[in-house]
């Protein structure tokens, strides 16, 4: 295999694949080590042994900026490797406008754009629908509007998946990617879309609202899943969707996102976290073969962090041609949630010996319809207080699962605190899918903190999965999300000690929302209007908690407060005029 990236050197140094989960840096790097300069990196190509059936795929995430120059070096390593070129989300800084991909991306990595299958991230969408994203890919993108698609590569079978949309279990890009895995049984599987699930970085870290595609794909058998978004690279062991090690069936997550914007720091590593470096612009390379893959970083030239190594594909459990479906599994087999929210079932028909079947229909049913309904997919939601039991049928065997509809508890009474830390307070609250407005107090714990109070559609233990957000900045001043950014109509500073009265007007249906508070002995203020919800929250159908977290500091958040306007009325579907037809 034999492609060879040149830099400044005419040396070349030779890496070659390792066995699996062995590096070159099996720790962190955040700053060089004493390792010879990489001048040169031969890497086998598919072109080189086609009867190999070996192709590559290279790529990075976070890539172009017109303040940086990292992305005209990590373009450089591309012009000698060939093979098919990924983007792992945020191609074009700042706001992957088309004046930002013709001016910063086109001159550097966009001379690849003819063999590059890209995948979308939240700066995309920081123009109206990611319009100059699809206008600068156009078909290479998938589908306008929605940027999730599947292609074959050698044999492998890969996904790119739009997380900038609802991943959520249920969500209609989640159904798409069941049935594409359904419909494409393959051996060896790869996705990659932006957000990672698992990231020890300080700045963005891990993205917990992406875990339903993870489900999906683990129960699928895929092996690889590559994300951006914290500006590093790092490599974990194989997991299962809830972060256990699973050498036999897990999937190996990369965090690529060195594509040449900027660094972010780390914090302290994940559970499996097994190589990280914060130092290094590069790229990926893959080199996919029958059965198992080959892994390498490339870094550009000057530096001296590199990993490489080598997996094994574990495929879906062949099973012989036709055979039966002897029972069906329902995980998890029992569950508890409060009327409004929802919870995923996963049913897996398997033959007599305890083998996972794929390709079988399943359908589902409620024994209770008025306590919890339940999707042909498999998801449940609570109506109303009480227990229900959930049966998912495949070819005359069945499976069951207990479902626990509690009433949600109220939201904490006038007078009640809560004082937040870097741990996440959570209050459920009855489901608002229309217009609500929130009010609360809140007194900042010192001068310059990091807290905030956000509503989310379930328990929250990141920042993403928070809708509309008010905060204390770092900065000294009161703000709010709106899309990807913090931002306010005008400065609002804060003093520590001083209580300040919030007031969230939300509306669900539209996705937006504004945020005004009253500084103690002053008039309300307004910190904006018309903001969108958080950006991996902008199809989010629901609201049914309140969440209170701080980064940096506390902060202590009374008298909460909830009261609707119902639901939005719906959109005029048809206007019938009466009599159809008539003469004078």
């Amino acid at each position: 295999m034999a492609f060879i990236t040149k830099a400044a050197s005419a040396t070349a140094i030779v890496l070659l694949g390792c066995t699996l989960d062995q590096s070159l840096n099996p720790t962190t790097r955040s700053s060089a080590s004493p390792q010879s300069p990489i001048d040169s990196v031969t890497v086998r190509s598919a072109a080189a042994d086609p009867a190999g059936g070996q192709t590559v795929l290279v790529g990075a995430g976070d890539i172009a900026s017109c303040a940086s120059s990292g992305d005209e070096a990590t373009a450089r390593l591309l012009d000698s490797i060939p093979g098919t070129v990924f983007t792992a989300g945020d191609n074009a800084y700042e706001d992957g406008s088309s004046s930002d991909y013709g001016s910063c991306y086109a001159s550097s990595w966009g001379r690849h754009r003819a063999r590059t299958r890209p995948a979308p991230g939240n700066h995309e969408y920081l123009t109206a629908g990611a319009l100059g994203y699809f206008d600068y890919f156009g078909t290479a993108a998938g589908e306008r509007g929605k940027g999730y698609y599947s292609y074959e590569l050698g044999g492998w079978h890969i996904v790119v998946l739009n997380t900038s949309l609802d991943v959520s279990a249920g969500s209609a890009q989640e159904q798409w990617l069941r049935a594409d895995l359904a419909a494409h049984p393959t051996m060896c599987t790869l996705a990659y879309w932006h957000h990672p699930l698992f990231s020890s970085s300080s700045d963005h870290g891990s993205q917990a609202f992406v875990r339903a595609l993870w489900q999906a794909l683990y129960e699928a058998d895929a092996d690889v899943v590559i994300s951006g978004h914290d500006h590093d690279y790092e490599r974990f062991a194989p997991q299962t969707p809830a972060g256990g090690v699973d050498q036999a069936r897990g999937i190996r997550e990369f965090v690529v996102g060195t594509g040449g914007k900027s660094h972010y720091a780390f914090g302290a590593a994940l559970p499996n976290s097994q190589v990280r470096d914060s130092t290094a612009y590069g790229v990926l390379a893959l080199t996919l073969r029958t059965g198992g893959y080959d892994w390498q970083f490339v870094p550009i030239a000057g530096s001296t962090f590199a990993d490489k190594g080598s997996g094994s594909c574990h495929g879906p459990t062949q099973t012989p041609p036709g055979a039966p479906v002897a029972s069906v599994a329902v995980s998890p087999a029992k569950a508890t949630l409060a009327v409004g929210q929802t919870v995923q079932l996963t049913a897996t028909p398997k033959d007599t010996s305890g083998t996972p079947l794929t390709g079988r229909s399943v359908s589902w049913a409620t024994s209770a319809p008025g306590i919890a309904t339940v999707s042909g997919s498999g998801l449940v939601t609570g109506l109303a207080a009480g227990t229900a039991v959930m049966t998912a049928a495949s070819e005359g065997k069945s499976g069951t699962a207990s479902v626990t509809v509690t009433a949600p508890p109220l939201p904490p009474p006038s007078g009640t605190c809560q004082t937040s830390s870097t741990g996440w307070s959570n209050t459920p609250f009855a489901a608002q899918t229309g217009a609500l407005t929130v009010q609360f107090d809140a007194t900042p714990g010192g001068a310059l903190i990091d807290a905030a109070v956000g509503l989310s559609q379930g328990s929250a233990t990141a920042y993403a999965a928070l809708a509309a957000i008010a905060r204390f900045s770092p900065a000294g001043t009161i703000d709010a999300r709106s899309g990807s950014a913090y931002v306010a109509g005008k400065v609002i500073p804060y003093a520590a000690g001083m209580r300040y009265h919030f007031r969230l007007v939300v509306d669900v249906r539209t996705h937006t929302y504004s945020a005004y508070v009253t500084p103690p002995g002053s008039a309300e203020q307004t910190i904006g209007t018309g903001l969108a919800f958080r950006t991996e929250q902008s199809g989010v159908t629901a609201l049914a908690n309140v969440a209170v977290h701080a980064e940096q500091g506390t902060h202590t958040v009374c008298n909460f407060s909830l009261t609707t306007s119902g639901p939005s009325p719906a959109p005029v579907a048809s206007v019938a005029v009466s009599p159809a037809t008539a003469s004078v």
